[in-house]
């Protein structure tokens, strides 16, 4: 059985940094919140975002009526996870 490590936004900046994207944590935060929040704004307004060789993030509307965001994985990202 695989073990899920889960990330948080701070974890996720301290990887930027070392994998030398970023030379602070604070730089790469700002980044990943500038991102989100512009993803989650699109959405808000009913517009989808597609990212090239990772996936679709979009809302859909539930037959109750309720609007539910959605991502949709490509392919790539598919088979990198499946390894």
């Amino acid at each position: 059985m695989t073990t899920v490590t889960r990330l948080n936004k701070h974890d996720l900046s301290a990887n930027l940094v070392t994998s030398g994207a970023f030379e602070t944590k604070k730089a790469a935060l700002e980044a990943i919140l500038a991102v989100t929040s512009e993803i989650s704004e699109v959405m808000i307004a009913g517009n989808a975002v597609a990212i090239p060789d990772f996936g679709k993030f979009e809302a859909y509307t539930r037959q109750n009526g309720v609007i539910k965001p959605k991502f949709t994985p490509f392919s790539i990202l598919k088979e990198a996870v499946a390894g």
